[in-house]
C-alpha cells in the first residue's frame, strides 16, 4: 500500500521490514477447476478481532493472445476475475474463530485461454490503510478444508492449568500466539505428548498444529 524505489536496495529492505512485523492471520486455500468453473475455498484463522476485506484474485499465469504491435509476444500473471467481484468480501473476525469462504464462478465470461494456466492468489486488506495483513497461493486440488486430517487430533485439557497433551500418532510442529500474533511457545511431537506452559501468563492463546501440509488453530484458555 506504499511506493517502494525501484531498485533492489529499497525492495529489500522493504521486503525485510514487512516481514519482521506480526502476522495476525493464518490463511490456507485451494481451488478446483471442474470444465470452465472455478471453485475456490479458503480457511482464515484470525489472532485479533477486526473487520477486513478478503480478496480473491484469479489470474492466468501466461497469456499469448492478447498482445499488441510493440514486439511483446506473452505476459504473465494476468487477471481474469476477482471473486466475487472487485469489492471482495469484507470479513467480520473473531480472534481464534476460523472464517470460511466459498466462491464458483463460470470462467467462459472471461477472456481466459487456458483453464489448466489458471492460478488463484487470496490476500487480505485493511481498508484503512491499504496494507496487506496476509497473502497465500491457493492450492489445486488436494484436501478441502473440511477434510483436514488434524482434525481429529484433539488437544486437552482445555482451558488448562500449564500442561497440555497433544493426541497425535503422527509427528507435528506445535506453535501458540498470543493474541497480537507474537509466538510464545514452540515444540515438535512425534506421538501423544504433554508440555508445560506454566511459564505463560494466565489469558487465552491461540495454539496452532501443522504437519507441513495442513494446519489447524484453536483457542486455549490457560488458567494456573
Amino acid at each position: 500500500g506504499v511506493s517502494t524505489a525501484t531498485n533492489s536496495g529499497a525492495i529489500n529492505n522493504a521486503y525485510t521490514n514487512e516481514s519482521s512485523k506480526a502476522a495476525y492471520f493464518d490463511m490456507a486455500s485451494n481451488f478446483e477447476i471442474d470444465g470452465n468453473n472455478i471453485e475456490v475455498d479458503v480457511n482464515i484463522m484470525p489472532y485479533i478481532s477486526v473487520n477486513m476485506r478478503v480478496h480473491i484474485v484469479v489470474i492466468e499465469k501466461l497469456t499469448t493472445g492478447n498482445t499488441g504491435n510493440n514486439g511483446e509476444t506473452e505476459f504473465k500473471h494476468v487477471m481474469m476475475k476477482m471473486l466475487p467481484d472487485a469489492n471482495g468480501s469484507m470479513v467480520n473476525f473473531t480472534t481464534g474463530v476460523n472464517s470460511n469462504l466459498n466462491e464458483t464462478f463460470d470462467m467462459s465470461s472471461t477472456f481466459v485461454e487456458e483453464m489448466s494456466d489458471l492460478a488463484v492468489i487470496v490476500f487480505i486488506q485493511d481498508d484503512s490503510t491499504q496494507r496487506v495483513m496476509q497473502a497465500v497461493n491457493a492450492t489445486e486440488g488436494g484436501i478441502g478444508v473440511d477434510e483436514n486430517p488434524l482434525d481429529m487430533i484433539t488437544i486437552y485439557p482445555n482451558p488448562s492449568n500449564g500442561i497440555v497433551t497433544i493426541n497425535t500418532d503422527q509427528k507435528v510442529d506445535i506453535s501458540i500466539h498470543d493474541l497480537l500474533g507474537k509466538v510464545v511457545f514452540t515444540n515438535t511431537s512425534n506421538t501423544n505428548k504433554s508440555f508445560d506452559i506454566s511459564h505463560l501468563n494466565n489469558g487465552m492463546y491461540i495454539i496452532s498444529i501443522s504437519n507441513g501440509t495442513n494446519q489447524k488453530s484453536q483457542k486455549l484458555i490457560l488458567n494456573k
